[in-house]
């Protein structure tokens, strides 16, 4: 009798990252950028829960840029916690799930380069369907507004980058998803 082969559980990242293109950066500088997006993420969603961020003082710029974008429209639900598809085996920790402007529920996720990557919409569209999932009997059409919050290092008002809920970008990660598979059984 065959032993049953467990299946592998990857996060959104694992799946996306053959894609996304590093060799160019030194590895001092994506060691800085790695460090740089752990301690803003931290910050702003300490920022988000009602706590006192404490940052260092490099990065200070981004969470003054959140703090513009945070004002009182936005009420977190849920912060960076990991969530598991256990039917496609997948999981994912969004970044910001809550309610945007009183009335609308939104899945942000933070970011600090200064570029936008087209992974990102990939990240997202998998994340929406971890949030439509964990939420579907509290908030049926959550999230109804999917985007990147692109931070500015200088402090001034980020660049907010909607996404559609397209299958396109679902489907896309599920190709990424099933490599991933292929590539690590």
């Amino acid at each position: 009798m065959e032993e049953e082969e467990e299946m592998i559980i990857p996060s959104v990242t694992q799946c996306i990252n053959p894609w996304v293109d590093f060799s160019k950066i030194p590895p001092d500088r994506l060691d800085y950028a790695s460090q740089r997006g752990i301690e803003v993420h931290r910050s702003c969603l300490a920022y988000a829960k009602g706590l006192l961020p404490i940052l260092n003082s490099d990065y200070q710029g981004y969470l003054d840029s959140f703090l513009r974008w945070h004002g009182s429209h936005f009420t977190l639900i849920m912060g960076e916690e990991r969530l598991v598809d256990e039917d496609l085996g997948y999981s994912g920790t969004p970044d910001l799930f809550g309610m945007f402007g009183g009335h609308q529920t939104a899945l942000i996720e933070l970011k600090t380069p200064v570029t936008a990557q087209k992974s990102w919409r990939l990240q997202l569209a998998a994340y929406s369907k971890l949030i439509q999932k964990k939420f579907r009997d509290i908030y049926p059409d959550a999230p109804e507004l999917i985007g990147s919050l692109q931070l500015n290092p200088d402090g001034k008002v980020p660049k907010m980058i909607w996404y559609e809920k397209g299958m396109e970008d679902f489907n896309l990660f599920l190709s990424a998803l099933n490599l991933y598979r292929f590539f690590n059984s």
